[in-house]
């Protein structure tokens, strides 16, 4: 289109030049002229731009390429954590021990002191078995403290009261 347009141009200020030579007219000459070069300067821009168009490659700026996979982390990260959080994850995580046997060491240990404490005839007893926890868990070390620290309390509560 705009090589078309420069070429309708062109032919114009052609039949400018002729007029204006005809009538005897020097500054018409001159400006049909000095047109006629702008438009073959704009044909020869678009010839150019024809032949380097297959060259060029469409290339995505690395910092659009990092915002991309940002993006995707980012919403896979959502997606688990909202499985996680509607309790869907805990599902799949005791769909996992349950059939393919994947549990987790800490909570296999756990569990076996669990049992022992249970088993009679075990030398293992809950006074054991709540030091593990508190020794393997640090939260429930803080939680264990803070329940002890508050029977405590109570149990000094309930003496005071003479019980008569």
């Amino acid at each position: 289109m705009i090589r078309s347009n420069a070429e309708s141009s062109l032919d114009r200020f052609s039949r400018v030049e002729t007029y204006g030579a005809a009538a005897g007219d020097r500054r018409i000459v001159t400006e049909a002229r000095g047109g006629a070069a702008e438009q073959r300067a704009i044909i020869g821009a678009t010839e150019t731009i024809v032949s380097n168009l297959p060259g060029v490659r469409d290339v995505t700026p690395w910092w659009a390429q990092m915002l991309t996979y940002g993006a995707v982390a980012l919403a896979i990260v959502g997606i688990v954590a909202l499985l996680w959080m509607t309790g869907l994850g805990q599902f799949l995580r005791t769909l996992l021990a349950s059939v393919g046997g994947f549990i987790p060491r800490r909570q296999r240990q756990d569990a076996d002191l669990a049992a022992k404490v249970m088993d009679s005839a075990s030398a293992e007893g809950i006074r054991e078995y709540i030091a593990a926890r508190r020794a393997a868990d640090p939260m429930f070390d803080i939680a264990y403290r803070k329940a002890h620290d508050e029977r405590k309390r109570q149990d000094q509560g309930t003496e005071g009261t003479g019980g008569a």
